[in-house]
């Protein structure tokens, strides 16, 4: 086991042992840092003992000496500690709270641990007592504490950079004798130690006949370090101890004892306190990019920094509070979030703080840098503590490309060599980065934008355009906001499985992934408890929907919202959404777009659908001209506007804490905000040639698909190849408009200025992917080696150096003096590139084809007679065996041809046994969950017997029931239709004994109403044949019956409550034992042989 796995599971133990062995109340919080406290002392004891800097008895083997054994280890520690206070009582947690024998036992595994060999296990002997391991170990030890804390370290070849940076200009201008430094966000101590290691060397050379111990003294009086938590504070502490004596060549503590040796690392809130009295000569750090979740606290960094605005992250008052602790003309540096540079909540920060305060001199782009663990983009901010000058340039370089691939090295990436090399040399550019000084004035206007030369160009000449997109439009923004998509939004499958008819309550809902191409389309659907006129309706009037959403009713009445507080405090019902304007006062000149993507993808809405949150809409007039929608659109649409887009949004860099991809900008993903949006420059005449029709292909080309087609006919090869002929035909059509509207924008822009460089309407053929201008220049590089792109690879098209024969003559001019000018002219050499121009990214017709044919098959797996039996005349929910479905779905020639185009030569009997593999789950939660599921089950069960005792009576005080994680459940497909919630979005259900195992079991179907549910399991534990098969049916009924008590008659739930007695006591069960019933354990392995 990993060390860090072995430690973080010790953390879990300790504090768990310190919960059910303390009778007082006790916070999370002095639980956490407790456990904590005791896995690291174990831990620090252990690393000074394996590298011999103090003395230690084996472990005891005898049972019940373990604890105080341990703590003569921790006593012993102290005895020789020259002053980190590391196990000193007050200011260590784990004396707050001990911890049992039994735990101590565990705690000691740390010594007794061995390999497979029989060496000693975690050996942590170091060479020159390197402590690189504690830095990893701080951002993984405890995962509560991880999150409470933005644990995230900063890299050594980061600290080191930003040292270079600031404390040795510090030392160049001052001198080292009298240097202090803080790190205000100290963490692990990277930056602490790093200076420490530089201030030593200074001394060293500078008094090389003082005494060792002394020189060390003077360099650690010189270095400061403040972090919110503890444990970071206690690993900066050691690790600086460890440092200390590497210096003066101590190889036990015992020698060290005595030495004036001062540790100034404390735990507090650096935002608020300066324990060491502030005037620092360089202040560095990390801080945290999350937002403030206490209020209070909130509202204090609101009162002490003014450039706190809006929803602030927390580089906005760390970038002020850095420049406040250093002394007047102080050094500054430090690594964050670049979010500040274009989202509102850093307008204040750039324009006022950074622009009239303090003075920036380097502001160098890391987004494209590989940094470990930071998914978010980044950037380095180097400043002194003084008035901005007008004639001192800030230098400013640029990314122009990310790493390619996840370096073995981070610090000799070539990215990051590049960022070193323009720093150190101003002016130049390679692949990778681009430095220039820009001047003070430039760098006061919000977006805060660090570009090339070329681009600030282009932004020139667009941004001389007469009008504003704000001229045009009455609002944008959000349109609607459920507050819980998870809860309230399902695909349509799932809402035609429980029986909700697609009314005027059931309406479709686009988020933003579902805006590509000129087109929104609605692939989930959800409960909208509105009039016409926008008017709350009662949920009473639609009790499938009421059924559906009673169970999450006390998480939809604490949602939080950024708009009027809780539904539940804002008088709102629970059922109500956040935000939902409605059509009253609305009219059909909407624009809606993707608020998160690569590229801009912006759509007029055609249909009666609602965008949510993330694709926000543009409202234009209601007087306004149709016609101008759809130009807006187009306009919006144009790789033009992508780039003047994405020179003032924010950059969300790659999904998750991918920071490689490609190592190309147009796989960035960028957020695109309203007041971005608002001040986009648009000449004084908008319309386009090719606006109108874009805008009807659009349409066109999702009517066209193999989902559209199956809605309209039967599943054939004739059918689905006629379709895709059209299809790729519009695709292509739509490829060649979007390039001439491209050029054609230009040219309005002024930005091109040649007329030749448009082509006559009449001579645009359609185009494929690879076939564009720009990728046919960029092939040709690609050829002779001048270019290395991942761009036709990722879209699945092939480079084209040649133009295609069959283009008219008069279009291949046109291309010819496209691909001259864009090698000739800097300008449009900038905005034709991959990052600007649509990507048309698709699954292909291919994907889409089975995708449609899977759904299909799904759809007719869920025929509602399939699922009855109307045997005797008496209709009777039945479950089946695949085989007997198949049988029965093999009666339907649609069905036999579509299982052909979806699986060509398998007989019906496989295809739909593998269908139905991942879309089944078990009725009953010990067969859906891990025990931290059935946990967490437990307690959402106690929430809904509540929540029916308010129903009935005055409201009883319901705490908010646990979320569930993947890794409470027992299959990733279980999760999958779940999600954190566990709302049921399957389409069937499995009722085999080993929950997911579906060959030769029965399966049923989730549209069953839940008296239905009932008599299927009563049915099947009345056919059980022994008390293994019994129970966990009766265990399912059990489970079952409060809703049937809640959902049904008296009458029916008397009725299956009658049965399941009756069942209990033929099969000789209790409830306690079918409450507690779980699987049994699998057998794995092979048998052994015997001989």
């Amino acid at each position: 086991m990993e060390l860090s796995t072995h430690l973080r599971r010790l953390v879990w133990l300790v504090e768990e042992d310190l919960r059910t062995s303390r009778t007082d109340e006790a916070s999370d919080v002095r639980f956490g840092q407790a456990a904590v406290g005791w896995v690291l002392g174990a831990l620090f004891v252990r690393f000074a003992e394996d590298n011999r800097l103090i003395d230690g008895p084996s472990p005891p083997a005898v049972p019940g000496q373990q604890l105080p054994w341990l703590l003569s280890r921790f006593e012993a520690f102290a005895a020789v500690d020259p002053g980190t206070g590391l196990f000193e009582r007050g200011q260590n947690a784990l004396f707050d709270l001990p911890i049992s024998e039994q735990m101590a036992s565990q705690l000691v595994s740390l010594w007794n641990r061995t390999d497979a060999a029989g060496a000693k296990g975690h050996d942590l002997a170091a060479a020159d007592l390197n402590t690189r391991f504690l830095g990893d170990l701080y951002q993984v030890i405890d995962e509560s504490a991880s999150k409470q804390y933005a644990l995230l370290q900063t890299p050594a070849f980061v600290t080191e950079f930003i040292l270079d940076l600031t404390l040795e200009s510090a030392i160049q201008e001052r001198g080292h004798e009298a240097l202090r430094l803080m790190d205000p966000v100290c963490g692990s101590g990277h930056f602490v130690l790093g200076a420490f290691t530089r201030l030593f060397s200074a001394w060293r050379r500078a008094a090389p006949t003082v005494a060792v111990e002394d020189l060390v003294a003077r360099a650690l009086r010189s270095v400061h370090g403040v972090d919110l938590n503890p444990f970071a504070v206690a690993i900066t502490r050691f690790r600086l101890l460890m440092a200390a004596l590497r210096a003066c060549g101590a190889t036990r503590l015992s020698e060290v004892v005595g030495f004036d040796w001062r540790f100034s690392v404390a735990v507090a809130d650096s935002l608020v306190e300066d324990p060491f009295g502030g005037d620092y000569d360089v202040v560095v750090g990390n801080p945290p990019y999350t937002t403030v979740r206490d209020k209070i606290l909130d509202e204090v960094y609101r009162a002490r920094y003014d450039a706190c605005v809006g929803r602030y992250a927390l580089t906005i008052p760390f970038s002020q509070r850095l420049f406040q602790l250093a002394r007047p003309g102080g050094h500054v540096g430090q690594l964050t979030s670049n979010s500040f540079m274009k989202r509102e909540f850093g307008r204040r920060l750039v324009e006022e703080f950074f622009g009239h305060r303090v003075a920036l001199t380097h502001i160098i782009d890391t987004s494209g840098a590989f940094i470990p663990g930071h998914g978010t983009p980044t950037v380095i901010l180097i400043g002194r503590n003084e008035p901005p000058r007008d004639a001192a340039p800030v230098l400013t370089v640029t990314g122009l490309r990310g790493e390619p691939a996840v370096p073995s090295d981070p610090a000799r990436a070539p990215v990051w060599r590049s960022l070193l090399r323009q720093t150190a040399h101003p002016g130049h550019a390679d692949t990778w980065s681009a430095s220039r000084y820009v001047s003070q004035e430039q760098l006061r206007s919000f977006p805060l934008r660090i570009a090339t030369t070329e681009a600030d160009e282009v932004l020139a000449q667009i941004a001389g355009a007469p009008r504003r997109l704000n001229d045009y439009v009455v609002r944008i923004g959000y349109f609607a906001n459920t507050g819980s998509d998870d809860i309230f939004t399902a695909p349509r499958h799932t809402f035609a499985t429980l029986g909700i008819p697609a009314d005027d309550v059931l309406v479709g809902v686009i988020s933003g992934s579902e805006v590509r191409d000129w087109n929104a389309r609605a692939d989930h659907y959800a409960f909208c408890p509105y009039d016409s006129s926008g008017n709350i309706i009662s949920i009473e009037q639609h009790p499938a929907h009421l059924r559906r959403l009673w169970p999450y009713r006390l998480v939809l009445q604490n949602r939080p919202s950024g708009f009027e507080g809780s539904p539940k405090n804002g008088g709102r019902p629970w059922y109500g959404w956040h935000q939902f304007v409605g059509r009253r006062g609305m009219n059909d000149q909407l624009i809606t777009y993707s608020w998160i993507a690569t590229h801009n993808h912006f759509a007029s809405l055609h249909r009666d659908e609602v965008p949510l949150q993330s694709a926000p809409i543009i409202e234009l007039p209601s007087d306004a001209p149709a016609q101008r929608r759809t130009d807006l659109t187009a306009w919006l649409n144009s790789s033009s506007v992508c780039f003047w887009l994405k020179q003032g949004s924010n950059s969300k860099g790659k999904p998750g804490l991918d920071q490689t991809g490609t190592g190309e900008h147009w796989d960035a993903f960028y957020e695109i905000a309203a007041t971005r949006l608002r001040d986009l420059p648009l000449p004084e005449k908008l319309h386009s040639t090719y606006a109108d029709e874009l805008d009807r292909l659009a349409r066109e080309l999702s009517e066209a698909g193999p989902a559209a087609v199956l809605s309209r006919q039967s599943p054939s090869r004739e059918g689905f190849s006629t379709a895709r002929s059209r299809w790729e035909a519009i695709r292509a059509r739509m490829v060649a408009l979007q390039e001439e509207l491209d050029w054609e924008v230009y040219l309005r822009y002024g930005v091109a200025e040649d007329e030749g460089l448009l082509a006559a309407a009449s001579a645009v053929p359609a185009l494929s992917f690879g076939e564009r201008a720009f990728e046919i220049a960029m092939a040709r590089q690609l050829v002779v080696g001048e270019l290395d792109t991942a761009w036709f690879v990722r879209h699945g098209g092939l480079p084209t150096t040649d133009l295609p024969a069959h283009w008219p003559a008069p279009y291949r001019e046109v291309v010819k003096r496209r691909i001259n000018a864009i090698q000739q002219d800097r300008r449009l050499r900038t905005l034709e590139r991959p990052e600007f121009k649509r990507r048309w990214a698709s699954t292909g017709w291919n994907v889409m084809e089975v995708d449609a044919l899977r759904t299909w098959l799904l759809d007719r797996c869920e025929t509602a007679e399939l699922w009855y039996d109307d045997a005797n005349g008496a209709r009777r929910a039945r479950p089946l065996t695949i085989t007997k479905l198949a049988e029965l779905l093999g009666e339907d020639p649609a069905v036999i041809e579509a299982a052909e185009l979806y699986a060509p030569g398998q007989p019906l009997v496989d295809v739909v046994r593998g269908l139905f593999a991942d879309e089944v789950v078990p009725y009953l939660s010990a067969l859906r969950y891990r025990d931290s599921g059935i946990a967490k089950r437990a307690e959402w069960e106690e929430t809904w017997r509540l929540q029916r005792g308010q129903d009935l009576g005055p409201p009883a005080p319901v705490s908010l029931p646990p979320k569930y994680s993947s890794a409470d459940f027992l299959k990733a497909s279980y999760w999958r239709h779940r999600g954190k919630y566990d709302v049921p979005g399957e389409r069937f259900v499995s009722y085999a004994r080993s929950g997911g195992a579906i060959k030769g079991a029965m399966v049923g179907w989730a549209g069953w109403p839940v008296e239905d549910q009932a008599m299927v399991l009563s049915d099947l534990a009345s056919a059980a044949l022994t008390r293994d098969d019994a129970v966990p049916l009766l265990a399912g009924l059990l489970e079952l019956l409060p809703w049937v008590k809640q959902w049904c008659s008296d009458q029916q739930y008397r009725s299956h409550r009658t049965l399941l007695d009756d069942l209990m006591v033929r099969w000789v069960a209790t409830e306690e034992e079918l409450r507690g019933w779980r699987p049994p354990k699998s057998k794995r392995g092979r048998p052994r042989k015997h001989g």
